[in-house]
């Protein structure tokens, strides 16, 4: 679960992005949403959900809260991909939505005032939590993104992947900024 192989140019420019961070607005550079939405989808290489979470399903959800540029840059990233014989699905959500069938979360800072209320609502699922605003983490989520030295770069929370019964690969965690 921990892999995926191929030359995908969007699979390299995320491998590149998880290994040092790119400045966001850099020239000639891709936009500060396409750099999140390739971070999102190269963390779904270091998750292992458990085996509930997976068993019957044909695809690994990626559920992004509404609105967020992320969603349209994270659908065009990850068409014809797969994970484990799985195709991704990204679906745009609110906070009212079911999240059930969410693997992964994304809480945009434009949602960041009902962040707290989504991931009260996916608290002790398998689902992964990725926000990119400052409070992020001590709301309870799990990745936190943010914007250092110009670079997007992540923080994780070991207590909010162990509620959500997630394992996180050790390659995902030495890239980390900073580990709770």
């Amino acid at each position: 679960m921990f892999s995926r192989l191929g030359p995908n140019g969007a699979v390299l420019l995320a491998l590149s992005l998880l290994a040092g961070g790119v400045r966001p607005d850099a020239q000639s550079a891709p936009s500060e949403s396409q750099i999140k939405a390739a971070f999102v989808y190269r963390f779904t290489d270091y998750i292992e959900w458990v085996d509930a979470a997976l068993a019957g399903r044909k695809a690994i959800e990626l559920c992004v809260v509404r609105p967020s540029p992320v969603s349209s840059d994270l659908a065009a990233l990850v068409a014809g991909q797969m994970l484990d014989g799985r195709e991704f699905l990204v679906r745009d959500v609110v906070v009212d939505d079911p999240l059930s069938t969410c693997h992964l979360l994304f809480i945009p800072a434009s949602a960041s005032r009902q962040g707290r209320a989504f991931v009260q609502k996916v608290l002790n699922q398998p689902v992964l939590t990725v926000g990119d605003y400052e409070a992020f983490l001590s709301e309870g989520g799990t990745i936190g993104l943010k914007v250092v030295d110009g670079r997007v770069r992540f923080e994780v929370s070991l207590a909010a992947a162990r509620r959500a019964n997630l394992r996180l690969g050790s390659q995902l965690l030495r890239l980390a900024l900073r580990v709770r």
